[in-house]
């Protein structure tokens, strides 16, 4: 078996954890809801700062998290793409690292 076949496609190389470019785009989830409101925001910005270029992650929150949004566009602005959708009373936030 190859390098390639067992770490997903990608070889290792894109830090995709065999769950990007290995595994068809599948985006990982991160549900933040139940996470503890005092590192709630901490947890959120340091899976999505730690995003390698060119990997998603999809956040769960019960509101737009516009705290989040405001800190990203302030520290690194322009390097990720971000799509929300609010149903059913939860926000599903979508950041993509691409710079």
């Amino acid at each position: 078996m190859s390098s390639e076949q067992s770490v997903g496609g990608c070889g290792g190389s894109c830090a995709c954890g065999s769950g990007g470019c290995g595994e068809g785009g599948r985006v990982p989830e991160l549900d933040a809801r139940p996470i503890d409101a005092a590192i709630r925001q901490a947890a959120i910005l340091g899976v999505v700062m730690g995003l390698a270029l060119g990997s998603k992650v999809a956040v769960v929150t019960d509101e737009r998290p516009e705290l989040i949004l405001m800190l990203i566009e302030q520290q690194v602005p322009g390097q990720y793409e971000i799509e929300s959708v609010d149903s059913d009373g939860q926000c599903r936030t979508v950041f993509a690292r691409i710079v």
